[in-house]
């Protein structure tokens, strides 16, 4: 058999690589063991793994990495995704942690479960088949485990099944549903007659020799067996085969989406479907309010109350969506405290994943980095797309081929795009040009299900699926490889105590979890250790982190810590070093003796000095000292050899030392306030670093931002054209350098140089024409975005239809020019769009059906803004924001058609208060509330001035 043959080859493979490593490893031993004088015992190879390694002699050399790289080789290599069952925690035990879970929140189906249940337990003792029936989300398995348990509780069947039908492939789930109940079946049983496990194993490629094994040993037997998610007939085919009618009163109860695949297997049995109803008003304010907020007593605040009726109203009575809401809005209250009520544009932003939810593709999100965001806690903000990366490295999810710097933003991209992770709804809500601050969290919707489905795949486990970590070596012990703990729970340490810490690679603390119930001192062996946010870290846990020397990720960010102890230099092989947001105010020396450091996190410390002894951290590849106090950079800065990222932003450096062009792998350099890219300059707040002339020196650069070209020469400024690889850039550009044809020439010429140019900001001085731009004749064809902030144009430059790929463009007109709006129609990539007119159009602004096809957000700043949108106009349009000004009032020159635009949930009409009584503000406002109150969705309209207050209109 072909699968056989590669199953043979595969763990062939493996297992030649192993013993070569291994043979590596143990000669570094024997090594170590010369050195020190001792006789390497024979007995070295019976010990348990890493005990060779508990000595302190053992640090010298590169023991502990050796240990680290077979760690990550063998734990995580395809090669060991073997086709068994075995490899997983039983789906039975995965059922019952769920129920049990959810039983203290069970809502509106108490009356239907004793219904049920009479039916499942009368007294006919052929087989009968029960299908519980509905859509995602409705309440399906919890009903059925709820069955499950009173059954169990009655102890009315001599044997239990419960299985789910994985989303693999066919054949593929088939198999391991098999195997997961004739392995129950034997727990249960223990039949001497019964395969053991080896031999379930030989038997994996053969669905019909399992079915008839396990009815074989069901033949004289009442069971039960739960079977959920069922979702094709030839699965029920298959299902029947396995269980026989041997008239013992035995049950089969399952779910499935599908009626008539419910129906079509009971036509073959005595049955019934239950089909699931939504939840009544009554049921599901009850489950909101019990979830959310832990009781159904007390009043709630008026606008947290229409908050919930307007959650609920969403919900529309679905279990899924309703606790996924309540679980965010208690996790908001917590945050940012119980008077804080969220926006409901929030909540419409979180709902509208519901759509995805149901038509999740479970077999692709399925992959091993995706299910590994269940370690992270609901609300948990990721403030760029390298943190996920690194971490996944030192996971060992990278494939050794793929670790290139893009692989970060690669594989962010790859979760975005399926709504994987979504922008946290807290900042990415009205300010259209503030793109690049915009953060991100995992969909809170899809957090759950990740969380499940990672403890049934043994890949992670939280406090709360810690029952469901499967047992070793053939005892009660429990193991987590990767283990999440983000609430307090009475039942940890009792849990703690079940399990075998030691085998513990990855260890993820948050929130308010007591630190007495975490024994830091049996994680002997951890790689990762995330402890951002953990309310309870004190300095004094440090001293037992530092033993932990297999470490390679330490993060205490957003904590309590206030220093560091001398003893972090036993973190030998330590790559990264997160203590951003604390209150460290120095650095103790024995950090620079960490030789394998490669990413060093300062930012936002009350650090102001950095010592020349930085030069030691030989590896360091990325150092972060943003938002710091730090006003000089020491030289030996410039003297690290792999240096790639430094990060400047927010400090009090004004200029930097000549010699930061001896960092010759620098590929990027942020300095001023403003983010890669960003386009955001307070000049009171803003320190415009001044960086040297002889930058373009730095030919591997890719980022770059903020430089001030203001007091650069012309050939300097021409010389930034060598920068080939250059990929984002924000500079600033002065009024006597937009009006100098040298300039003009030079600022030209290096753009046409930029082939890999991505996002160009400019910052101009005040009401300067960048009119020299419209003449580009190479511009650069992969940019994606192109901001133009203060400076203006006469009409919209040729070639900007030319960019097939741009997403993101601001800029500013002084024209009316017909042909401008269709050439900004015609950028097919185009989704965000701010747009300056400094013209009273003469002819309103006609947005046509055609173009504008992906656009989801758009700003115009204009003294009138005459927009009429047609039918059909800007079909993904979700956001408008029109800044008004007082201008000459006309009852036609308004904005209209805005119910056209299908999509439209919110928008925001922006003028200084100084013209609230002006003709032109009131008309353009009372026209566009009339607009939004006859549109068929519900709008919010916000009406803001200059001093932030506001009032909405619904």
């Amino acid at each position: 058999d072909r699968c056989v043959v590669d199953l043979i080859d595969r763990h062939e493979s493996w297992l030649m690589m192993l013993k070569l490593e291994t043979r590596d490893a143990i000669d570094i031993v024997k090594l170590l063991c010369k050195r020190h004088r001792e006789e390497a015992p024979r007995s070295l190879l019976r010990k348990p793994p890493m005990r060779c390694f508990r000595r302190p002699m053992s640090f010298n050399y590169d023991t502990p990495g050796k240990a680290y790289y077979l760690y990550r080789v063998f734990s995580n290599d395809p090669r060991l995704k073997l086709p068994s069952s075995e490899l997983m925690p039983s789906l039975h035990q995965a059922a019952q942690v769920e129920a049990a879970a959810v039983h203290d929140h069970l809502v509106g189906i108490d009356g239907t479960a004793n219904e049920l249940l009479g039916w499942l337990m009368a007294a006919d003792k052929s087989l009968r088949v029960m299908a519980i029936a509905g859509p995602a989300g409705i309440g399906k398995t919890t009903l059925a485990m709820e069955l499950h348990r009173r059954l169990r509780c009655q102890t009315h069947f001599q044997c239990h099944v419960v299985a789910k039908l994985s989303r693999r492939p066919a054949h593929r789930s088939k198999q391991l549903l098999l195997q997961t109940i004739l392995k129950q079946i034997m727990e249960q049983l223990e039949a001497p007659s019964s395969p053991n496990s080896s031999e379930i194993t030989m038997l994996e490629d053969d669905p019909e020799l399992l079915a008839r094994n396990i009815s074989e040993c069901l033949k004289d037997k009442r069971y039960f067996a739960l079977i959920d998610d069922i979702f094709d007939g030839s699965d029920l085919e298959m299902i029947k085969g396995a269980f026989p009618n041997n008239n013992c009163s035995s049950r089969i109860l399952f779910t499935a989406r599908d009626e008539q695949v419910s129906g079509w297997f009971l036509s073959n049995y005595n049955g019934v479907v239950h089909q699931m109803k939504p939840l009544n008003d009554s049921d599901s304010e009850k489950l909101l309010r019990t979830k959310a907020f832990s009781s159904m007593d007390g009043c709630l605040p008026d606008n947290l109350r229409l908050l919930c009726d307007e959650i609920l109203n969403m919900c529309r009575g679905i279990p899924l969506f309703i606790t996924s809401m309540a679980d965010w809005l208690k996790q908001h209250q917590q945050q940012y405290g119980s008077s804080a009520v969220p926006r409901v544009e929030q909540v419409r932003l979180l709902l509208k994943q519901f759509e995805h939810l149901l038509s999740f593709d479970y077999s692709d999100e399925l992959r091993q980095p995706s299910l590994y965001l269940s370690m992270f806690p609901q609300g948990y903000v990721f403030e760029n797309k390298d943190h996920l990366a690194t971490i996944l490295e030192y996971e060992g999810f990278i494939p050794e081929w793929d670790l290139s710097p893009d692989f970060g933003k690669r594989y962010f991209s790859w979760l975005l795009n399926r709504k994987i992770i979504i922008p946290a709804a807290e900042n990415c809500g009205l300010n259209i040009d503030e793109d690049d601050l915009c953060q991100w969290q995992v969909n809170p919707f899809i957090l759950r299900f990740l969380a499940s489905r990672a403890a049934e795949m043994g890949l992670v486990f939280t406090s709360s699926t810690l029952t469901l970590a499967p047992s070793g070596g053939g005892n009660t012990t429990r193991i987590a490889r990767r283990l999440a703990l983000h609430h307090p729970d009475p039942q940890l340490p009792a849990m703690l105590q079940q399990m075998d810490l030691s085998q513990t690679r990855s260890l993820l603390i948050s929130g308010a979890v007591d630190r007495t119930t975490v024994p830091l001192d049996k994680f002997a062996y951890l790689v990762l250790l995330d402890l951002q946010g953990w309310e309870n870290l004190k300095d004094e846990d440090l001293l037992q982190i530092c033993k932990m020397f297999m470490l390679r990720y330490l993060s205490v960010r957003n904590t309590r810590v206030s220093k560091l102890p001398p003893q972090i230099k036993e973190l030998h092989i330590l790559g990264t070093l997160d203590v951003s947001h604390t209150t460290i105010s120095e650095i103790p020396s024995e950090v620079w003796e960490l030789k394998h450091l490669k990413m060093l996190d300062l930012r936002g410390t009350w650090i102001r000095h950095l010592p020349e002894k930085v030069k030691e951290l030989t590896s360091l590849e990325r150092l972060d000292i943003s938002h710091t106090k730090i006003s000089d950079l020491p030289s030996g800065v410039c003297r690290l050899p792999n240096l790639e990222t430094l990060d400047l932003r927010g400090t009090l450096i004004s200029q930097l030392p000549d010699q930061i062009v001896r960092i010759k792998w620098l590929r990027n350099l942020i300095v001023g306030a403003a983010g890669a890219g960003s386009g955001m300059i307070d000049s009171d707040q803003t320190v415009l670093t001044k960086i040297p002339e002889t930058i373009h020196q730095l030919r591997y650069l890719k980022t770059l931002a903020t430089i001030d070209l203001s007091e650069f020469s012309v050939k300097s400024v021409q010389s930034l054209g060598d920068l080939k690889q250059l990929e984002v850039l924000t500079i600033t550009w002065s009024f006597h350098q937009c009006s100098d044809k040298d300039y003009q020439q030079a600022l030209r010429s290096s753009i046409e140089g930029w082939w890999e140019l991505k996002s160009m900001t400019i910052h101009c001085g005040l009401g300067c024409s960048m009119e020299f731009l419209g003449s580009l004749t190479e511009p650069p064809e992969n940019l994606e975005k192109f901001k133009v902030i203060a400076g203006k144009f006469s009409r919209v430059p040729q070639w900007i239809e030319r960019l097939d790929r741009l997403t993101f463009l601001q800029i500013t007109v002084c024209k009316q020019v017909a042909d401008d709006v269709k050439i900004l129609a015609g950028l097919i990539k185009l989704q965000r769009l701010v747009l300056g007119l400094e013209f009273i159009p003469e002819n309103p602004i006609v947005i046509e059906k055609e173009g504008f096809k992906e656009l989801e957000r758009f700003s115009l700043d204009c003294p009138v803004p005459w927009l009429t949108f047609e039918e059909e106009a800007m079909p993904k349009l979700t956001y408008l924001r029109l800044n008004l000004h007082a201008s000459p009032a006309s009852e036609m020159s308004v904005p209209s058609g805005i119910n056209n635009l299908k999509e439209l949930t919110e928008v925001t009409l922006c003028y200084n208060i100084r013209y609230i009584n002006s003709p032109n503000i009131k008309m353009t406002t009372d026209a566009v509330s009339k607009e939004v109150a006859k549109h068929s969705n519900t709008i919010d309209l916000f009406i803001k001035w200059h001093q932030k207050r506001c009032y909405s209109v619904k």
